[in-house]
């Protein structure tokens, strides 16, 4: 089990980094916006499709019962790590807020621009500042505890729990996504977490 989790907070970390990329395509966005610039809404809402779809309802929850496991092994560690699911639930309600005004936004809808530019900004930094948390505290007493503790309780999800757009295989859904950030990310290997 010591294996799966180890794992686990691989996969999670790959995770962070795919999820950085997509927050600095966000973030172009936003800028085109503050240049009283056109911006690709139609981008937007695919990366606010995913991170409304595969974030928020596997990688989240996974890191949840992490968190959970480890305060059964380590309760004091609560006054550090209380503020992991508040923070995913916030993280869900901000990019239900996004993705629904880039649906309206398609529909005909009109929305300032410095809403958008606020909400894409807000959404941003929020995620960011708790993935690197999450790297820094969360994560961290996980390894610390990999060889410390029971790790034949957690549930760590099933196949069935794949990335859609990072997968194997690119769902439907988000191919012209997938195109998107093969077309406008420079695949450098840039490190976005340590």
């Amino acid at each position: 089990m010591k294996r799966d989790v180890e794992t686990l907070l691989t996969n999670l970390r790959t995770d962070h980094r795919n999820l950085a990329m997509l927050l600095d395509l966000l973030q172009k966005e936003a800028e085109r916006l503050e240049a009283l610039e056109e911006p690709d809404y139609e981008l937007v809402h695919d990366v606010m499709q995913y991170m409304t779809s595969y974030p928020d309802a596997v990688h989240h929850p996974r890191e949840d019962l992490l968190y959970r496991h480890i305060l059964t092994v380590r309760p004091d560690a609560n006054e550090n790590l209380q503020r992991v699911e508040a923070d995913h639930e916030k993280i869900a309600k901000l990019g239900v807020k996004l993705r629904d005004d880039m649906d309206s936004i398609a529909a005909g809808a009109f929305i300032k621009r410095d809403v958008i530019i606020a909400e894409l900004r807000n959404y941003r930094e929020t995620l960011l500042t708790h993935m690197y948390w999450e790297e820094r505290e969360l994560f961290s007493l996980a390894d610390e505890l990999l060889d410390d503790s029971e790790w034949s309780n957690i549930d760590l999800g099933g196949a069935d729990d794949r990335d859609p757009l990072f997968g194997s295989r690119v769902d439907r859904k988000f191919r012209r996504l997938m195109a998107d950030i093969q077309q406008r990310i420079v695949w450098d290997n840039q490190q976005y977490f340590v």
